[in-house]
Parts: structure tokens; sequence; C-alpha cells
């Protein structure tokens, strides 16, 4: 997630082809593209509802796709900040709301806008200056109002291109590490006693630090 030209596309599309995986175009943009003549100047806030819910569905229809890991474009809590901030709507939707504090993911990616800003015509206040202010904006949301770090690691990505996608990596083999971690000690847990189990905790837990 980030706000506008943070880079969030292009690292979606390299970690898919570094995982071999697939991931969830920003559903938003595809639906305005085609939509609303390429701006989001004509949309209103039943329309941000309905883009959260149409990513939500393209998500659960790819997972039985994703090898491993199912990468996604932005989020609903990113909806709900693009429906208050590039259209000034300052509406509150319950619906969207609801849906913002539903979703649940094993990682969250915060990508930084300190990276070289690309104007996004698909923005109607597309500036540098909106871009530093919606920063702000931004993190009351995912710190603030939806607290997204309460249900989730959220991990600040910043740095060039490159520095973002090592990141990244390094992000998600990390989260594989403690999930192999978990299955591993459930399953052997009944199988052995304290000592073993604790040698075999730790054990682990070294060689995930490790890699």
């Amino acid at each position: 997630i980030g706000v506008e030209s943070t880079g969030k596309s292009t690292l979606v599309k390299k970690l898919s082809k570094a995982l071999q995986t697939v991931f969830v175009e920003e559903v938003g943009r595809t639906i305005c593209e085609q939509e609303y003549g390429l701006t989001e100047a004509y949309m209103k806030p039943d329309d941000y509802v309905y883009v959260a819910m149409k990513h939500k569905m393209k998500e659960k229809e790819l997972l039985p796709y994703a090898n491993k890991v199912l990468l996604s474009d932005t989020n609903a809590v990113v909806t709900d900040f693009s429906m208050n901030t590039y259209n000034n709507l300052e509406h509150y939707s319950p619906l969207l709301s609801e849906i913002c504090f539903a979703e649940k993911y094993d990682l969250v990616l915060y990508l930084r806008n300190d990276i070289p800003w690309v104007e996004d015509p698909l923005r109607k206040k597309s500036t540098q200056d909106a871009r530093e202010k919606s920063q702000k904006i931004l993190d009351n949301f995912v710190y603030n109002v939806y607290k997204v770090y309460e249900k989730c690691p959220v991990i600040q990505i910043c740095g060039s291109y490159e520095n973002r996608f090592n990141e990244a990596m390094k992000e998600i083999k990390k989260l594989f590490g403690f999930l192999m971690l978990a299955m591993c000690i459930y399953f052997a847990k009944p199988l052995l006693n304290q000592k073993i189990y604790l040698f075999m905790y730790l054990l682990l837990a070294g060689i995930i630090l490790i890699y």
C-alpha cells in the first residue's frame, strides 16, 4: 500500500515475477480507466464501495492460483483514503469502513513517498505537494483509524526501487520462515517430550534467523 507515485504497481509486478505467483491488480484503477473516463473526478462514494468489493472478489478469485503467496496491489483502506483525499468527498461510508475493519492480510508492505514523484493523470489532484500532504492522511488511516498493525505486521519500505524490491523480498521470506516454524512446532509437539521440543524450537528459530 502507499500514496500515489510510490511504486506500488511496479513492485507488485516484480515480486510476482520473482515469486512466480499471481497478483491482484489495482482494481480501482482498471474500473476508473474503463468506466469513468480515466479520472476519479466523476466518482461518488458508492463507486468507491464498488471498487473495494470488486477488489475483494478478485482476491478470492485468484487465491486458488497463487503459488504459496497472493500479492495484492492496494487494499480497502487505500480505497477509503482515496475517496476522502483525492475527491475531497469527506464522506463516511459505513459499508466501506466495515470492509476496511474486516480485511486481514498476513503482511502489509507500506511504501513511503521518498522516490521521485511521477504525475498520474488518473488522480484529480496529482502533484508532488499533494503527495506530501496525503502521506500524513494515509498514515492516520493506517495507524489510527483502522489500526492495521493490530491485525498483521505493517512494514514500512523506503529507498530506491531496487531497495524496495530487496526489502519486500526479505520480509516475505521472513514470513514464510515463521509459517514453517509454526507448522513444524504444531505437528511435532504431540510427539516430543518437553526437552526435545524446546531443542527443536531453538534449532528452527536459529535456522530462520540465519535464513
